[in-house]
């Protein structure tokens, strides 16, 4: 529906045109390369070079379109920045060094150590103490010829003791005596934390290396899979051969590139059971839902890709989760604020899919009336009949709506894997497939007295027999003794989607608490700020809540229960072998 369609393709030529037929390959850009051949690692220089570039950029962002470098101009940006980046550690371990010093030199005050080692010279010997004022005993100073009694921090004293015979021995531990004064070492941290202001904006600043060392890596990372592809070509004696797959609107563009080579392309169908690499074609809406299905596990390439399918049920979902036309707005306006302001991909594909979720919520939160908590029936001159149910008000029939959602979408997973098994010709598989998409609707039937007892009883006969369709009797009755059991799962299941129900309501409600605080205080000058900050600090904490578990478990709803219904997995991602802004081998 949604996975491109692929098309397995070999390339066999002569040894000595290897290096043409991996150059032209990789110029192409259109072929998922399989090895022929356990592949070598690339040259331990390679290796080492790709990892001094990686850690020099570590926590960087890559920009949208990396500049065109050489490998001269990326030696160098490298060199400037491991510079930059070895100066700014330096600073760090000496600013840790610095505190360490300054906790030791903190109870000393701005006493001057060298003055305390003078009067050491000269017979009069000082001290420092800082024992715990709970049990104090002032007896343990008994040596000293004068004491002096402070309050410190943290429950402790601060004692500071003269003693005039350098041999009298205090029972009292002594703070070691610092290096130097807290006061020069306070000096050093404020000069120190120039120069780390200093280094931080000179890597600022130096963005064009952090561009140019990124082309570098996707280079370097370019090397790497041509050593690989290069050494993992299959032989078949004086000749080479190279497999892959090629998305099939892309065989022309593959042909043309290799047919002014001495080499011969073949194009195929790919074998039913090989491995074929996935690639996702999606509209531009549905689109923002592929990472969360590739985050999952993307579907194998003879399956359904489930992207647009839960694209309308994740944002229907998240709509009610969240349940604010306010909400929904704030999101909106602020995911696309912040996407005009991003050029990586991935944060602009996330925040689409945010504004998108945004989107969804204001539909949501219109129908059922709440804006920041309120009654949209209360501001807008609507009727109340307009809107679908109250939150608050019908609690009941959000709960039973909640638990009709389970009921559709897993009853349209079940859909799906009949349809799979028809398809196939998997009769068996297919009837167990039958039962299960009747389970529900009979069990609820019979409970509600509208249809008799015997049209589930027949469902669970169908499942015994057919959930399992194994050889034997005793293993198929096994299996589907298991099936049997795991109806209770199903049911599990359906309840789970009540978590929208308590998301929403949960939401809806702390919005109202809010509000009927801040009006309760909002009396005079003081009490109307009070409020406001009650407002802004309330909303803003239930919105990001409310959004965070209105992704979650919609997500979840999704990826789990929605699933398990059809769903295998387990494709590998098309990674077609391409060249970088550096077409050099």
């Amino acid at each position: 529906m949604a996975i491109v369609a692929m098309k397995r393709v070999t390339i066999v030529g002569a040894d000595a045109d290897r290096q043409t037929a991996v150059a032209t390959v990789r110029a192409a850009g259109v072929v998922h390369v399989v090895a022929g051949r356990p592949p070598q690692e690339p040259p331990a220089a390679l290796v080492e070079e790709r990892e001094r570039v990686l850690r020099a950029l570590e926590g960087t962002a890559s920009p949208a379109c990396p500049p065109e470098t050489t490998a001269a101009e990326a030696r160098l940006a490298l060199e400037r920045r491991q510079g930059l980046l070895a100066r700014r550690a330096a600073a760090v371990a000496e600013a840790t060094a610095l505190r360490e010093e300054c906790a030791q030199a903190r109870p000393w005050g701005d006493v001057d150590p060298d003055d305390v080692r003078w009067l050491a010279d000269h017979g009069v010997r000082l001290t420092l103490h800082a024992p715990l004022a709970r049990g104090f005993d002032v007896t343990t100073l008994d040596a000293a010829d004068w004491v002096g009694i402070e309050q410190g921090d943290g429950g402790r004293l601060r004692v500071t003791a003269v003693h005039l015979d350098p041999e009298a021995a205090a029972e009292l531990p002594a703070l070691t005596l610092p290096a130097r004064s807290a006061t020069a070492i306070a000096d050093e941290r404020t000069s120190l934390e120039g120069r780390q202001a200093q280094l931080e904006a000179a890597l600022l600043e130096a963005a064009d290396d952090v561009a140019t060392l990124h082309a570098h890596a996707q280079w370097l990372d370019a090397q790497c899979r041509t050593h690989r592809v290069r050494t993992g070509l299959g032989e078949r004696g004086p000749l080479f051969v190279l497999d892959g797959y090629c998305p099939a609107d892309r065989i022309d563009s593959l042909r043309r590139a290799v047919d002014p080579h001495p080499l011969v392309l073949m194009v195929a169908e790919p074998e039913d059971d090989a491995p074929v690499p996935v690639a996702l074609r999606n509209g531009p809406l549905a689109r923002t839902f592929e990472p969360l299905v590739a985050a999952f596990k993307l579907p194998g390439y003879r399956e359904l890709d489930p992207t647009p399918l839960i694209a309308p049920f994740m944002g229907v979902f998240f709509g009610f989760c969240l349940g604010d036309l306010g909400y929904g707005v704030v999101l909106a306006i602020v995911a696309l604020l912040a996407r005009t302001r991003t050029r990586q991909a991935a944060v602009r594909t996330m925040l689409s899919w945010a504004a998108l979720l945004g989107g969804w919520t204001v539909v949501v939160g219109a129908l059922l009336g709440n804006v920041f908590g309120m009654r949209l029936y209360t501001l807008v001159d609507i009727p109340r009949d307009a809107l679908l149910f109250s939150l608050a008000d019908e609690p009941k029939t959000f709960f039973y709506v909640s638990l009709g959602f389970g009921v559709v979408q897993l009853s349209l997973g079940m859909m799906i894997r009949l349809v799979v098994f028809t398809k196939r010709r998997r009769w068996q598989a297919a009837l167990a497939a039958l039962a299960w998409l009747l389970v529900i609707p009979t069990l609820a039937a019979g409970f509600m007295g509208q249809l008799a007892w015997w049209p589930f009883a027949a469902v669970c006969g169908v499942l015994l027999l057919f959930a399992a369709p194994e050889p034997t009797l005793a293993r198929r009755l096994g299996g589907g003794a298991w099936a049997l059991y795991n109806v209770s799962g199903l049911l599990g299941n359906v309840a789970s989607y009540a978590r929208i129900f308590g998301l929403g309501l949960s939401s809806g409600i702390i919005a109202m608490v809010v509000n009927t605080i801040a009006a309760t205080l909002a009396d005079g000058v003081l009490g109307t700020a009070l409020a406001v900050v009650l407002l802004v600090a309330g909303h803003t904490f239930n919105f990001a809540m409310a959004v965070i578990g209105s992704v979650v478990h919609p997500a979840r709803l999704q990826l789990l229960e929605f699933f398990s219904t059809f769903f295998e997995g387990g494709g590998q991602p098309y990674a077609p072998f391409e060249t970088t802004s550096r077409g050099d081998a």
